[in-house]
């Protein structure tokens, strides 16, 4: 597997920018352990934590495994996503993946399954400082981007080392019970200048978002080397807010 090889590592990261639904800055910080097991399969764990610039923090934690045969390696994974909205209660999902990894391309698909409400409803606001007997309510309202498909085809096109360049595109799917259903194409490209820093662009486009552009800056610290890179998916859960209004004038 030393094609697809990577440290076990303590990261932290900052992303800028907005990808399909997530239209927030945040901090991200998390552990991949990976372990060979035999010369033909590895097993990882990865863990992280997210924080968000205006939402509250959320995280996502999960385990995979590995096969190799030949020059293929077929894998497979799964993780639990958790993130609260703005009135801090929380949503839950359970995401799996397939992999196909070849030292001439690399296949992701990753579906992602709610646990639970996907809508968390607050407590209504009341407004009365109007002229006469007007007043008018707000309850606040998080919707999570429920359902989810995504697919990714990509290549590391150049190593040297620790350097490395990866690209990557391929289509998303995901459901809201806001919003109609939407699909749409992403490209993702990363770029490893050693074992402590590298950096990922994601671009996307879907009707209802339009075209976003992300970056994120990582830092790592290297525990071990593995021959077991961690898994391509999005571990951040898409959310929408709105306030429903009510009022008792024409």
């Amino acid at each position: 597997m030393s094609t697809l090889c990577a440290d076990a590592h303590y990261f932290a990261g900052y992303s800028s920018g907005h990808y399909i639904n997530l239209k927030e800055e945040y901090g991200e910080f998390g552990l991949y352990f990976p372990r060979q097991i035999s010369d033909t399969m590895c097993v990882f764990a990865d863990m992280r934590a997210y924080v968000f610039e205006k939402t509250p923090p959320g995280g996502s934690a999960g385990f995979g495994v590995r096969v190799k045969n030949g020059e293929r390696i077929s894998g497979m994974n799964l993780f639990y996503d958790y993130r609260p909205g703005k009135m801090h209660k929380g949503f839950h999902r359970i995401g799996t993946g397939i992999e196909l990894l070849h030292p001439s391309f690399e296949l992701y698909v990753n579906g992602y399954f709610p646990i639970g409400p996907q809508i968390r409803r607050g407590k209504k606001v009341f407004f009365n400082d109007f002229i006469g007997d007007f007043f008018a309510t707000c309850r606040p309202v998080d919707f999570s981007v429920g359902y989810g498909v995504d697919a990714e085809l990509g290549k590391t096109f150049y190593r040297s080392g620790d350097l490395k360049f990866y690209a990557g595109i391929g289509p998303y799917y995901y459901t809201s019970k806001r919003k109609k259903s939407f699909s749409g194409g992403a490209v993702r490209v990363e770029l490893q200048f050693n074992r402590y820093l590298s950096l990922r662009v994601l671009s996307s486009y879907d009707k209802p978002n339009r075209s976003q552009t992300q970056a994120t800056v990582y830092f790592s610290l290297p525990l071990w080397k593995s021959e077991c890179q961690p898994p391509r998916r999005n571990g951040i859960i898409f959310l929408d807010h709105c306030c429903n209004f009510t009022w008792n004038w024409e």
